[in-house]
């Protein structure tokens, strides 16, 4: 009779998990990891009609600062944005 493969390979499963734990850190500057965000940054769609349009000029006011995140570009197409 074929035995079941969870029986026997549970608590190989549950070590595997938590074995190589030491291995999965990655080192770095965090200013290469800024330098990583800024270049994949969001780029936002110019999408309003009404309250919207109010929302998304506040949001790229100086109070709330889009260009904090690289957001300040407003793309003028969806084909052209990440962020609708």
């Amino acid at each position: 009779m074929p035995r079941l493969p969870l029986l026997g390979d549970t608590q190989e499963i549950a070590d595997n998990g938590l074995a190589g734990i030491d291995h999965n850190f990655l080192t770095g500057k965090l200013e290469d990891l800024v330098k990583w965000s800024r270049a994949r940054s969001c780029w936002p769609a110019t999408f309003g009609l009404a309250c919207c349009a109010i929302e998304m000029m506040a949001a790229g006011g100086a109070h709330y600062d889009l260009a904090r995140y690289g957001m300040e570009v407003f793309r003028a197409s969806p084909r052209q944005a990440d962020l609708m």
